[in-house]
């Protein structure tokens, strides 16, 4: 017949006698709150700071792109400016190769200008132009058209009337090689200065030259 066991009574803790109570100690939870409030506070700090020092390299990269900016407005306005001198040393370029290739030199035709003014007639504008033009046909050929335009006022009519004469039988506008066709076109007189306004067209086109063939026969 086997043993039981004992039995062990239900535990009833006896106040009155320590040593038989569980080992109970008080545990204190004022430091983990005080933990807590400081790491708390230390996060903010820490995300203030980071906030600050973004607001900070933020602003810092905004000066570097301002002056960068600054810096690229002051190039662009460089560029613009001897982009601006190139294409007027271009246009330059151009004209004197237009009249190098025309077939009178400027400075004579000035010359020849001033030379044959009567008193009584006043020059207010001279201009030159040359266009090119291809002939008629399948192996067309690239030729170039001379126009000078002057304006001015004149006192009389018979005055200018003379004028254009003395240019169609001009030496420097009757070039070989070229046809010539000098036109007026008289305006109006000015009722404040009594003179009339004109403009002379002078036209170089290539081809037989009627005068030249004159004085060669």
């Amino acid at each position: 017949m086997s043993k039981k066991g004992e039995i062990q009574p239900h535990w009833r803790p006896d106040f009155r006698n320590p040593s038989t109570l569980p080992d109970i100690k008080v545990i204190r939870t004022d430091f983990i709150v005080n933990g807590i409030a400081i790491a708390c506070l230390l996060v903010a700090v820490f995300l203030a700071g980071r906030q600050e020092y973004t607001i900070m390299g933020l602003g810092g990269e905004s000066k570097q792109l301002s002056s960068e900016i600054q810096a690229g407005e002051r190039a662009d306005k460089q560029a613009v400016a001897l982009s601006q001198r190139f294409r007027d040393a271009g246009k330059a370029i151009e004209d004197l190769e237009r009249f190098y290739r025309a077939p009178f030199f400027a400075h004579d035709l000035a010359y020849e200008m001033a030379a044959l003014r009567d008193d009584r007639l006043i020059f207010s504008n001279l201009s030159f132009d040359e266009r090119s033009e291809k002939t008629a046909g399948k192996r067309g050929r690239l030729i170039s058209k001379y126009s000078i335009t002057l304006s001015g006022d004149v006192k009389e009519l018979r005055i200018l009337d003379l004028f254009v004469e003395r240019l169609r039988d001009s030496d420097i506008l009757n070039v070989e090689g070229f046809t010539l066709e000098v036109s007026e076109t008289p305006q109006r007189p000015n009722e404040e200065t009594g003179l009339y306004p004109f403009s002379v067209q002078i036209e170089l086109e290539p081809g037989e030259n009627a005068k030249l063939k004159e004085a060669k026969q």
